[in-house]
């Protein structure tokens, strides 16, 4: 899979670099992305974080920096929530009903990508 994406980006010409270490911890992005709300420009920059500068979120230090480059600065608070926990649970389940078995994915048009 690793190899068929950057062969993929490489033809496209898309900067893409893996996290230092793959699986990683994504549920700090994740809640993070919760309490966003999943907003349509928040997305893409935690995907830019990781996959284009090769970054790991589950590092105090890169979630930190992440927060603030989402514009939310008090995210370490926030994915506290259990609001924010408990919505995460609810996507999760949503998500293994349309069949969603990765990170990156995303759904377009009915189909995972």
């Amino acid at each position: 899979m690793y190899r068929h994406a950057l062969f993929r980006a490489e033809q496209l010409g898309i900067p893409y670099k893996m996290p230092p270490t793959h699986p990683f911890d994504s549920m700090k992005p994740l809640l993070l992305a919760t309490a966003a709300k999943g907003d349509v420009h928040f997305v893409p920059e935690v995907f830019r974080f990781i996959w284009h500068e090769g970054r790991d979120p589950s590092s105090d230090e890169a979630f930190a920096e992440l927060c603030e480059r989402v514009g939310m600065p008090d995210g370490p608070v926030l994915i506290q929530s259990e609001e924010v926990k408990l919505q995460l649970k609810r996507n999760t389940q949503d998500a293994i009903g349309l069949g969603v078995y990765g990170v990156p994915m995303f759904r377009l048009n009915d189909q995972l990508f």
